[in-house]
């Protein structure tokens, strides 16, 4: 059984997962780590897929990976989680994620959805109604946040909070978002596309996590694919959802790197890996901007 409390006090986990867990992470159609290498006349980027949850065991990375890290000048993150203090997440849940008194999550869903959720809830040994009061897109990241606690999944060990660690005091950090405007995305969903993502987050399976983990290790791009982005393959109607989370994030993230590539000395990039996937991915989003890209 779940403790009310316990799966209270996550909420103030939320800010680490960013929203983005229940699709990440997903890969290109090559084997091998990760990482690419961008090179231009600008400059030099590495771009690396990261995993924002991890198990213990998944340090150190591949040595190609450390090394291009070391000599980079600075680290580009979607956010810069260490800088986000619990008092600042739990203001922005408020602020952003839970629904005036007196509303419920079933009053903005279909009545199946509504039913889903509950007994997702139920399942797990939560009474619904302490968490009727999450708006529909608030209560997908909880969900997606508790299936990777319960599958030994750390927040303390992602990647990206990993690099972020290693470079504070050493190199420069960008944030290629924000914490706030990630909130603020998500809380731009419409009605349809908050359920939508509901929807979505209820069908994962903890089996999915782990292999797309094991995908991402072992750089098997086809399992991690087929974990992940098979979902909009297979109901298209989530299309928004992916838009705004993951394409439109890419061209702006794109737009970013090369902005920082020119002439500043070799940048180490880390985003979430399903950011590097497909012909919207920011791969092929740098390589259609004419720069060499190779995975390394």
């Amino acid at each position: 059984m779940i403790e009310p409390n316990r799966f209270r006090r996550a909420v103030a986990a939320v800010v680490v997962l960013l929203a983005l867990l229940a699709i990440l992470p997903a890969s290109p159609a090559s084997a091998g780590s990760l990482l690419w290498k961008v090179q231009g006349k600008q400059g030099t980027a590495y771009l690396f897929g990261s995993f924002h949850a991890a198990k213990e065991g998944t340090y150190p990375l591949p040595a190609v990976v450390e090394e291009s890290f070391a000599r980079s000048k600075a680290l580009m993150v979607e956010a810069d989680l260490t800088a986000v203090s619990q008092e600042q997440a739990l203001g922005a849940v408020q602020q952003r994620g839970m629904l005036p008194a007196g509303d419920t999550l079933c009053n903005h869903v279909s009545i199946q959805t509504c039913r889903s959720y509950n007994d997702y809830l139920a399942a797990r040994g939560v009474i619904p109604e302490l968490l009727a009061g999450f708006k529909p897109w608030f209560a997908a990241t909880m969900i997606s946040l508790f299936e990777l606690q319960q599958q030994g999944y750390e927040f303390g060990n992602g990647v990206d909070l990993y690099f972020t660690r290693k470079a504070k005091g050493k190199k420069q950090i960008v944030e290629l978002e924000s914490v706030d405007y990630q909130f603020s995305l998500l809380d731009s969903f419409t009605p349809r596309e908050q359920e939508l993502f509901l929807i979505a987050t209820l069908r994962e399976e903890g089996e999915k996590l782990d292999a797309a983990y094991r995908a991402w290790e072992s750089g098997d791009a086809a399992a991690l694919e087929e974990a992940t982005l098979g979902e909009l393959k297979r109901d298209p109607s989530l299309e928004p959802v992916f838009e705004k989370l993951i394409f439109a994030r890419n061209r702006a993230m794109a737009a970013a790197i090369e902005r920082r590539m020119q002439g500043k000395g070799p940048v180490f990039v880390v985003v979430g890996a399903a950011h590097l996937v497909g012909n919207r991915g920011i791969v092929e989003l740098m390589r259609h901007k004419g720069y060499r890209v190779e995975q390394q």
